[in-house]
């Protein structure tokens, strides 16, 4: 991927921004950790859902909508005590699913004194264990939760497109005050791209 992206002739402080699936990590980590959490179960729950799977897939119904039929018909009713374990568990999973160069990247702009978030629009909750092995900020969708247990709705709109810089200026609203660098593999990152002072698709 060669050097990173930097800015020129500014002192602004840089915050550098990477998606999460198909970025840092070689896979789709929604469907990759339904499949962790067992197989069999998968496929099964796979075929439950397949009919929210095609109207998604023929434009009736939205992202958010879609997510959340997947997020009820598989953890619907878990305990987030228990989601919250799977997750850290699934940790060795996800470093052996890293994309190298990437990594790489996010390492050389933590070295130069960088901010680097992962904006992305999985679930908090597994990308935060992961993302602290690197000390990094984590943006993301987040479960909906009453009493302790997880609905399948999520709390807040999906972390997806224009919600991405949404989320991300809540947290660093001095727009001017940065130079912004995004990563992505472009599926759900054009308008983070285009908010971005410099940007990079990956591939």
């Amino acid at each position: 991927m060669g050097s990173p992206v930097k800015q020129s002739g500014s002192h602004k402080k840089n915050i550098v921004v990477f998606d999460f699936d198909d970025t840092l990590i070689k896979t789709d980590t929604l469907l990759d950790f339904a499949r962790f959490n067992g197989s069999i179960r998968f496929a099964y729950t796979m075929l439950r859902i397949t009919p929210w799977l095609v109207m998604f897939a023929l434009h009736k119904i939205d992202n958010q909508s879609a997510k959340e039929h997947f997020l009820t018909a598989f953890y619907g009713g878990w305990s987030h005590e228990k989601f919250v374990k799977r997750a850290h568990d699934y940790i060795g999973r996800l470093n052996k699913l890293t994309n190298p160069e990437m990594i790489a990247m996010v390492e050389r702009y933590i070295a130069g004194g960088d901010k680097v978030v992962i904006v992305s629009a999985s679930i908090d909750d597994w990308i935060r264990p992961w993302a602290a092995q690197y000390g990094l900020t984590v943006i993301a969708s987040q479960l909906e939760l009453v009493d302790g247990i997880i609905t399948g709705k999520l709390q807040g709109k999906n972390c997806h497109g224009k919600e991405k810089v949404v989320r991300f200026l809540q947290a660093y609203p001095d727009r001017k005050s940065y130079h912004l660098t995004a990563y992505g593999d472009g599926k759900s990152d054009t308008d983070m791209f285009a908010f971005a002072d410099a940007y990079k698709k990956i591939a």
